[in-house]
């Protein structure tokens, strides 16, 4: 089992791997303006990213 970040996604190519399974989600941190501090969050990620 392998956890990579988005760079290493699309930039890092490992020998002999046969299947790669994508669970399509990101942990992301965004400003809350209520709490008045850092939240972060599992979101789904676009195709685009």
């Amino acid at each position: 089992v392998i956890l990579a970040t988005n760079i290493a996604e699309s930039s890092v190519t490992i020998p002999g791997v046969a299947f790669v399974i994508d669970s399509c989600r990101s942990l992301q941190i965004f400003w809350d303006d209520n709490r008045k501090r850092d939240v972060s969050e599992l979101v789904w990620v676009s195709k685009s990213q």
